[in-house]
């Protein structure tokens, strides 16, 4: 009797966790559905392509469809700055600028534009009384014209901050120039906001440019356009210098417009405040060049 009782009990019980066993599959099978469809649904909501943390510095000032946001040639003023003038001496004298003493005694840089282009207008040397109108944009001067003693004045921007030296608002014609760097009018500029300050440390050093640790551990490579223009200002670079610098994004690639070597303060200019090539010029992408504004790098 005892044997068909304990028998039975045992049979009860594996009968039991057989159907427990049963239960709990059933259950697992069925958060595992929910959580599938769970991850696709996230999936579907979530674009694709790999490319959003990839290209999210990348796209600061830029309008939803990923495009610089315009700036028209007659916006170029909020660029340059504010006007300003001031009578000065010259101190020093470099490829694309120089450097003066004001009135007061104080010292400041003004950038100039390519030597070839204000050379040609005339002399300009150390101890010379100049009369500059220009812009300041609360961190760099820009001339627009520089009268001397004698009365000869050279002019290097139009009356709303534009480069001469890139065809220039009196010139025109700008049809059938690249978006980038070009000088006509109509063209769109960089607009303030797409401008980055980079602080970052010289890796390598190149014939092209110097490739660069940001201080967030990214490495840029920065190609400096014309090596005859930038090799002119004589700003030596090697490994190790610690560089502040200053560009935008333009189709992937970043263009640089100004490195700054951080121990010496010495400065190595290469594009204006609305990103056009300071080396450019009539004959290359100024009014009589065509469709080459896009190919310079900077």
């Amino acid at each position: 009797m005892w044997k068909k009782i304990i028998v039975a009990v045992l049979i009860v019980t594996v009968a039991a966790a057989t159907v427990m066993a049963a239960i709990e599959m059933q259950r697992k099978a069925a958060a595992a559905a929910t959580a599938t469809q769970t991850a696709l649904a996230t999936q579907s909501a979530t674009p694709t392509g790999g490319a959003g943390n990839a290209g999210q510095g990348r796209q600061q000032g830029k309008n939803a469809g990923g495009a610089a946001a315009p700036q028209t040639l007659n916006q170029s003023l909020d660029n340059v700055g504010e006007p300003w003038s001031a009578m000065a001496t010259i101190v020093e004298l470099g490829a694309v600028g120089m450097t003066v003493q004001l009135d007061d005694g104080s010292q400041i840089y003004v950038e100039l534009g390519p030597s070839s282009y204000w050379q040609a207008q005339g002399a300009l040397a150390v101890g010379d009384a100049v009369t500059i109108e220009g812009f300041y944009n609360g961190d760099q001067y820009h001339a627009a014209t520089i009268t001397q003693a004698d009365g000869t004045t050279l002019a290097l921007r139009s009356e709303t901050g534009q480069p001469l030296w890139s065809g220039g608002a009196a010139n025109g014609g700008g049809a059938g120039h690249g978006g980038q760097g070009a000088g006509g009018s109509g063209q769109v500029q960089v607009a303030p906001e797409d401008w980055l300050t980079l602080t970052a440390t010289v890796v390598t050093v190149n014939r092209n440019g110097l490739t660069i640790e940001t201080a967030n551990g990214e490495v840029l490579a920065l190609a400096f356009g014309r090596a005859d223009f930038w090799q002119s200002q004589a700003v030596q670079f090697t490994v190790g210098d610690a560089v502040e610098v200053k560009g935008f994004w333009l189709d992937g690639q970043f263009q640089t417009g100004q490195v700054t070597k951080t121990a010496t303060g010495e400065r190595l200019l290469l594009r204006d405040p609305n990103g056009r090539p300071l080396w450019g010029g009539p004959g290359r992408n100024g009014r009589q060049s065509k469709g080459h504004g896009a190919s310079t790098n900077g």
